[in-house]
């Protein structure tokens, strides 16, 4: 799912003064014959049918575009459970919804009120606003809120839970970016210091008629209540969406294998089929690599290209 398109959502205050506004430029085309008082009113008339519209547009907007926080993935809805408060965010979105109706419901009434009583024209304007703008400002938390969660979901990234998944797994600076950028056509950023890795990188290979998405997961996936927002969408990528895991070894010494070894220990409580691969194999020493190959009695993927033939092996069997 993409939430990069979701637009900022503003106060109740920028929204009111914006309708209000908007009414210095109202005119209304009448003839001759009418009289002063009746002209009034049409015009008083079509700036209330002007501030109701321009409201009406923009909460209708908020509310319908606005995820379906019900009909999430499984994934998406995870991890919005994790970064905020679901049954507070849905309650926001009805009251936007329900203030936007009681809106319209004025406006009819004022409008009709106008109509007949072309003499109390001001005063009933008056009290239009003045019902709307406490209206308003009734939800002036619901619309901070939303905007909070909106820019939270603008870190999330666009994971095709349909597509056949797999994670680069290991800890951080073992080399899972740059395997990303070698069996991908991903371009991530790559540096050699740890913790690299800001948010989840994705990339897409073609295998025969598909795509196969692989996601580069940051962190040492620590305990959940641990991780921060990153390392969250990470283990929950690993949960939910991927069908296999690369859990990638550096044997150059940034890490002691014994560590990298827990690691995996973690990583086999989920579950799902692992490819182990040995990164750096240009700067790892070679007797080093044989004697771990030895001891682990595990079959060890060197080459991006051999890991690519194992992955679409995989594929085959799902």
């Amino acid at each position: 799912m993409n939430f990069q398109n979701l637009e900022q959502i503003f106060s109740a205050d920028y929204y009111l003064n914006s309708a209000l506004n908007k009414t210095k430029y109202v005119t209304v085309k009448t003839s001759r014959h009418r009289e002063k008082e009746e002209v009034k009113a049409l015009l008083e008339r079509e700036k209330l049918k002007t501030i109701k519209d321009l409201l009406l547009k923009k909460l209708n907007k908020v509310v319908k575009d606005f995820p379906s926080l019900d009909g999430l993935p499984e994934f998406y809805y995870e991890l919005s459970k994790t970064n905020f408060d679901l049954d507070e965010t849905k309650k926001s979105l009805s009251n936007i919804n329900w203030t936007a109706g009681k809106i319209y419901e004025l406006f009819r009434v004022y409008e009709q009120q106008i109509r007949i009583n072309n003499s109390k024209v001001l005063f009933l304007k008056k009290q239009f606003i003045g019902r709307i703008s406490s209206l308003m400002k009734k939800i002036d938390k619901d619309l901070s809120r939303l905007e909070g969660v909106r820019r939270q979901l603008l870190t999330v990234p666009d994971i095709k839970e349909n597509m056949f998944t797999v994670c680069l797994v290991g800890f951080p600076n073992v080399g899972k970016s740059t395997l990303l950028s070698k069996i991908t056509t991903a371009n991530p950023k790559i540096a050699g210091y740890a913790f690299t890795t800001k948010k989840l990188n994705l990339g897409y290979y073609k295998y025969k008629y598909e795509k196969i998405q692989v996601i580069d997961s940051p962190g040492t996936l620590a305990r959940f209540e641990k991780m921060n927002d990153i390392e969250k969408q990470a283990h929950l990528a690993i949960k939910y969406v991927a069908n296999v895991l690369v859990f990638v070894y550096d044997l150059t010494g940034t890490y002691h294998v014994d560590d990298q070894d827990k690691l995996l220990a973690t990583i086999k409580q989920m579950r799902k089929p692992i490819i182990y691969y040995i990164s750096k194999q240009d700067i790892t020493d070679e007797n080093v690599m044989k004697e771990f190959i030895i001891e682990k009695k595990q079959e060890f993927i060197t080459s991006p290209e051999e890991l690519i033939t194992l992955i679409n092996k995989q594929r085959k069997k799902f």
